[in-house]
């Protein structure tokens, strides 16, 4: 009777441990992969875009390892991003200084709608816990306003805070897109000309633990963002124009590109 008692207690010790958050944080091609087991949930920060009067600018990975991942911008802007074995994340421009071209900076975060079906709770800083929408509600926003942290948490709290430098926060619902793949979290943001700005990921609810993971190596092969609609990046006469949701197509594109291989496709082509 003795033994038995000592194998649930070994069984609910165990039980205890297991349901803490355990968050993992990796430098990757497309950004700032966070993963978190309780409760299961993967998404990304994708690199920061710099904002100007001519337009937005993604960012070209010069340089990624596990600490630290070197950006450039067609704009001249080169940052510097350092992850720490704490989570924190910050920025400086390298040269100490970024392009007068480039006044804000904007950081994009997906999260999938499966994650709505599965009870997953979100919130902004110190606001109260909601359940992500299962079905698209009236308004297209569920959230507009300043914000430094989104946290995605279950019903016990636990899960991960996602900080982004405090800014203009807007979470929207891709379902009144036509997109019934995720939710989008938007940061709009100053950019100091030093290019200098700061923020952490952290694993939430008692006994939650970070720890960092390893990069994922840089593709020769990778997915290359259109160049800025300039004259002189574009073979041809005159530049061809491009909008925003087109980059979403063509990575899509390119990352069935192996399975379409030798597919006969047709291009439409409007002229004006």
């Amino acid at each position: 009777m003795k033994i038995k008692h000592r194998l649930l207690l070994a069984v609910a010790t165990l039980a205890t441990v297991s349901s803490s958050a355990s968050v993992v944080v990796r430098l990757a091609p497309g950004g700032i992969v966070i993963h978190c087991d309780t409760p299961n949930l993967n998404v990304t920060l994708d690199w920061p875009r710099m904002r100007g009067d001519d337009g937005e600018r993604v960012a070209k990975v010069e340089a990624l390892g596990d600490r630290e991942a070197s950006l450039s911008y067609t704009s001249g802007t080169k940052l510097v991003l350092s992850l720490s074995e704490d989570g924190s994340l910050s920025l400086h421009a390298e040269g100490g200084t970024v392009s007068d071209r480039d006044k804000g900076i904007l950081f994009t975060l997906g999260i999938p709608t499966d994650l709505a079906r599965r009870g997953i709770r979100w919130a902004f800083d110190d606001a109260e816990a909601r359940p992500l929408p299962a079905e698209k509600l009236a308004d297209a926003f569920l959230w507009r306003a300043d914000a430094e942290a989104l946290k995605l948490t279950d019903a016990e709290g636990r899960g991960v805070s996602i900080g982004i430098p405090r800014s203009w926060v807007q979470l929207q619902d891709n379902r009144h897109w036509n997109n019934n793949q995720s939710f989008l979290m938007k940061s709009f943001g100053d950019l100091p000309r030093d290019g200098r700005r700061s923020f952490a990921i952290r694993a939430l609810g008692e006994g939650g633990s970070l720890q960092i993971g390893t990069a994922t190596p840089l593709d020769p092969h990778a997915y290359r963002p259109y160049p800025e609609p300039k004259e002189e990046l574009w073979p041809g006469h005159g530049p061809i124009r491009t909008f925003g949701w087109q980059d979403g197509i063509r990575r899509r594109y390119h990352a069935r590109r192996l399975q379409d291989e030798s597919a006969v496709f047709f291009i439409r082509v409007w002229q004006r």
